[in-house]
């Protein structure tokens, strides 16, 4: 719905459309360790990509302190997906006979 309404030029719907979804998702990351890696880095990309065009869209409403949080929780959110794959990587390459 977000996207439609970007497209249509509807910032302030887009970004209320957004703030909503993600409000709706919540950022509790310690119940997300109890979930199999698959389905976290599911929830954890779909928050990232939400978050960074959050940045965007508030950005270009000028909003851009609200920006900038949102922007520094996607990279946060970023981080933790990289370290979640080196810990599965090195999980694995452990269990491979090379």
């Amino acid at each position: 719905m977000a996207m439609c309404y970007q497209k249509q030029g509807q910032l302030d719907e887009c970004a209320l459309c957004l703030e909503t979804t993600l409000d709706h998702l919540g950022s509790d990351y310690t119940s997300l360790k109890n979930q199999s890696f698959g389905m976290r880095l599911y929830k954890l990309r779909m928050e990232a990509k939400l978050r960074l065009q959050f940045c965007a869209i508030l950005s270009q409403l000028h909003r851009h302190k609200e920006a900038l949080e949102q922007a520094q929780e996607g990279i946060k959110i970023a981080h933790l997906i990289i370290r979640d794959s080196i810990a599965v990587c090195r999980l694995f390459s452990r269990r491979q006979d090379f």
